[in-house]
């Protein structure tokens, strides 16, 4: 082999291992930015319930009413859910971690931006809102680990009106003032007071509804549930990162494997 052909393979070599530096580099920043997307992706919560109970309609202590159970008779909103008791319930929960507990330092944590969903199947009910940094008062996302684990979100129904949730059923229930979800957790679940980033495994649920009497109280329907199934598993966050991750570092062996073969 002359000199020649030896400095021509020489170029070529290191022409290609300049290509493969490229690429590992562009690999490597593909998967720096792929793990902070799916870092900053909302998690989302599915909660599937079932054998709705309605528990009753009670005072809030405004209009002049003293707070407590209103009297069966008087009950304006809670025999209206009394077709879907036994049946399925659902609720959805999603946000971005990335973002600050507006009460750091207390018994529970509150963010502020997320969105939620309630379904009740039985009686056409839905009913969803989502919250945005010029609406942050209109949600309510916490989380305490002790000493009762639970997760629990609130929201505005009517209650802003620039950001009324949208709200439809088949029963003729009116627009709710507010509306709420709370989750007794399995001690565990939760390791402290910021935001769930898995699947939690709850033991017990409440749907609670507030909407404005006609005698100008404000009541709140409280409806219990248990879990339909134990949470399925979902991809975590983490997990997501490690599948990128794999597959960028397997796209940079084979582009090195491939041009060694070349």
């Amino acid at each position: 082999m002359n000199r020649t052909v030896c400095q021509q393979i020489g170029v070529l070599l290191l022409s290609a291992f300049s290509r493969l530096r490229v690429i590992g580099l562009l690999a490597a920043l593909l998967c720096s930015w792929c793990a902070g997307a799916a870092y900053a992706t909302p998690v989302t919560l599915t909660f599937s319930g079932t054998d709705l109970i309605v528990i009753g309609e009670f005072f809030l202590g405004s209009g002049g009413q003293n707070p407590g159970l209103v009297p069966q008779n008087d009950w304006q909103f809670a025999p209206l859910f009394d077709p879907a008791s036994g049946t399925a319930v659902t609720a959805t929960v999603s946000y971005d971690t990335n973002q600050p507990d507006t009460n750091a330092g207390g018994g529970y944590s509150v963010y502020r931006l997320g969105s939620v969903s309630l379904e009740i199947p039985g009686i056409g009910l839905s009913i969803s809102q989502s919250s945005s940094p010029s609406d942050i008062n209109d949600m309510q996302i916490s989380a305490s680990a002790s000493p009762v684990p639970q997760f629990y979100v609130a929201a505005a129904g009517s209650f802003d009106p620039g950001n009324v949730a949208n709200f439809s059923n088949s029963v003729g229930l009116p627009e709710p003032y507010s509306f709420e979800a709370l989750f007794d957790v399995v001690d565990g679940s939760l390791t402290d007071n910021t935001l769930p980033t898995t699947p939690l495994d709850w033991t017990n649920g409440e749907f609670s509804f507030i909407f404005t009497a006609s005698d100008g109280s404000l009541r709140n329907v409280v409806l219990d549930f248990t879990p339909n199934s134990p949470a399925a598993p979902e991809p975590s966050t983490l997990s997501l990162t490690f599948v990128i991750l794999s597959l960028c570092l397997g796209r940079v062996v084979f582009s090195r494997r491939h041009g060694a073969n070349r």
